[in-house]
């Protein structure tokens, strides 16, 4: 419990403290859609020979055979000895200026009041649940520290406080030293036992959200590196952090896919602050040979789609034998599923179920009075579908009311289970176009298990548009560097359409919508946008 009050504290701290270093920045449009916008000023430059001399990823004598995990929770132990006593001194003068530093007063007064009223609650919870305060205030110090720093990584060139990231840089010499061992690894176990686990919700994820801290970190020495014309050390830091994100994928869990995406548009966002520098190399085929898909996803995907069978057995037993469950284990499947949604119902719009708890812990026999009731609401339509299945009614009288819900319970599961999944193997595009209907919340009707199903079911929508989206980016990176190429051979003059880019392969088509990237040059300026259901992603390139 005291670990998953330390995680929730810093979730809460996280849209405080989250770097300023964007790919693009939204601007609404009056018909409600947004534009996500970038803006690049680029020379032109040629891949220089030889071309792959700055790859983005290690090289398979460079790797070696060691656990990175390890590596990386040395790194963070590492990082919170180098700044203990910097962020302990200005912790306080942040938190009492940290108004200032944001734009958005509103947002800012929005998370504040969240912070406050957690602290309000930490206050009255018993005691042997409570962090110590020694706890929070190094949840505190940490999150603050990595906060004054990171925020700099927004800035622009002439704002960029060279002194203190130069001191700051210094200062984590192991850590970054530490950082570029782990980066090296070929193996990453974060040791997240998953098979056999009744509970995978509560498993610790600290070490995931640390690594959010280590990218900071690393924004700032690979953003001085960057302005210092240090390329070829920007590059490495680049590796590093791209094999970070890799790294964070091995946890089975997609919403450590999704901390991996977002750390890998961040360094997208690095790569055009990089090839923006007036004497930058060109990087075109360094970003072409990292992977079309950055990370192998699949594990997360599968570990998944059989959470609910692992948490509930007799779920399990019934997707692979439903004939060999009793009826007590069909009572004990939907009891326990509804014993889960009380424990994990206060995550959902829809609260818990009062009725199913006293003094706040779910009550064993109102469990059962709720499995019940809900076995009322549900057998008309088990008993129908049993019918469709060619039971006779002398067979279904023979079953036990527990097992005639259960079968229809587990059959609506498997077949939305499905559903969800079955799809993510398909380019984007080709999504777009498909029945979404089945994705809606559903009652009571349905049964406890595919209830719960809309409680802790994957955000699987939201994960495949972070990949494309991550794709897409190094698509439009290439494609700038392409440019690039192009007004090098051509006296600095931007194509006038991508037909007449003859001197490397050019990325047109995008994987978000399956269509070619517009491309267009206004007054001097090439703009390429792409455009999806709700957004306008649009790309300013203006040659030096």
């Amino acid at each position: 419990m005291r670990n998953r009050l330390l995680f929730f504290l810093a979730v809460m701290l996280l849209p405080l403290v989250a770097t300023a270093q964007n790919w693009n920045y939204n601007v609404k449009l009056d018909d409600g859609r947004s534009v996500a916008l970038s803006e690049a000023t680029i020379s032109p430059s040629k891949p220089t020979s030889p071309v792959l001399q700055r790859k983005l990823t290690w090289s398979f004598d460079q790797r070696v055979k060691k656990n990175a995990a390890v590596k990386y929770c040395e790194t963070m132990r590492s990082l919170e000895r180098s700044n203990r006593g910097d962020a302990f001194d200005r912790m306080r003068k942040l938190e009492a200026d940290f108004k200032k530093l944001l734009t958005d007063e509103k947002f800012f007064a929005e998370q504040k009041t969240e912070l406050d009223a957690f602290e309000k609650e930490l206050a009255v919870m018993p005691e042997d649940v409570v962090p110590t305060r020694e706890q929070r205030e190094m949840e505190r110090r940490r999150t603050y520290l990595v906060y004054e720093y990171s925020r700099y990584c927004g800035w622009p060139r002439e704002r960029f406080p060279m002194d203190k990231a130069k001191e700051f840089v210094a200062r984590n010499a192991e850590t970054f030293r530490l950082f570029e061992e782990a980066s090296r690894c070929d193996d990453c176990d974060w040791e997240q036992n998953i098979r056999g686990n009744r509970n995978p919700i509560a498993l610790r994820m600290e070490e995931i959200q640390d690594c959010r801290d280590l990218y900071r970190a690393l924004a700032v020495k690979t953003k001085l590196e960057i302005y210092e014309g240090r390329y070829d050390d920007a590059v490495k830091s680049l590796r590093m952090g791209y094999r970070l994100a890799e790294h964070v994928t091995a946890s089975p869990f997609i919403v450590s896919q999704l901390v991996a995406n977002s750390i890998a548009g961040q360094l997208n966002g690095l790569v055009l602050e990089l090839i923006q520098q007036p004497d930058a190399p060109n990087l075109y085929w360094p970003l072409t040979n990292l992977p079309r898909r950055l990370f192998d996803y699949r594990g997360s995907l599968d570990c998944e789609l059989d959470f609910l069978p692992m948490m509930i057995p007799e779920l399990a037993k019934a997707l692979n034998d439903p004939e060999s469950l009793s009826d007590d284990e069909w009572k004990s499947m939907q009891r326990t599923a509804l014993l889960i949604y009380c424990e994990y119902g206060d995550l959902s719009s829809e609260g818990t179920l009062p009725m199913l708890k006293t003094d706040g812990r779910p009550d064993a026999k109102r469990i059962d009075l709720a499995v019940a009731a809900v076995n009322t609401l549900v057998y008309p339509k088990a008993k129908a579908r049993l019918v469709e299945q060619g039971k006779t009614p002398e067979e279904i009288d023979r079953m036990a009311v527990a097992k005639i819900v259960g079968l229809y319970d587990t059959e609506r599961f498997s077949f939305i289970r499905d559903e969800y999944f079955k799809e993510v193997e398909l380019p984007r595009w080709e999504t777009q176009t498909l029945n979404v209907n089945y994705f809606e919340p559903t009652g009571w009707n349905e049964g406890p298990v595919r209830k719960l199903w809309d409680l802790l079911s994957p955000a699987v929508g939201a994960y495949s548009g972070a990949i494309t989206r991550t794709e897409r980016e190094i698509l439009l990176l290439r494609l700038v560097e392409a440019i690039r190429c192009h007004a090098a051979d051509n006296g600095g003059k931007l194509p006038q359409s991508l037909d007449e880019i003859k001197e490397l392969p050019i990325p047109s088509i995008d994987p978000y919508t399956g269509k070619p990237f517009s491309y267009k040059v206004e007054n001097g300026t090439a703009v390429i946008e792409a455009k999806d259901r709700r957004q306008i992603f649009r790309n300013v390139i203006r040659v030096m």
